[in-house]
């Protein structure tokens, strides 16, 4: 399914920190704020236990790392 539309599109709360005095890709010490975005989907009616999703990307047609996620459904779902 093609996920890349905004049905599927999720900002998280905005966030605060404090830059380090030495902090990454030379940015300034000192307080920051931050969000993450994505795009996102759920899976429903899987089978109680674990399972392994593979996601495979690409960008411009050249392939990236498969993306793995091994995770346990624990309630809610088919079977027992």
């Amino acid at each position: 399914m093609e996920i890349h539309s905004p049905r599927f599109f999720a900002v998280s709360p905005q966030g605060h920190t404090v830059f380090a005095a030495d902090p990454v890709f030379e940015a300034t010490p000192g307080p920051a704020t931050f969000v993450a975005a994505g795009w996102i989907a759920e899976i429903r009616g899987m089978n109680r236990g674990n399972h392994v999703v593979v996601a495979k990307a690409t960008i411009e047609g050249q392939p990236l790392i498969p993306f793995i996620v091994h995770f346990k459904v624990v309630g809610g779902g088919r079977g027992d």
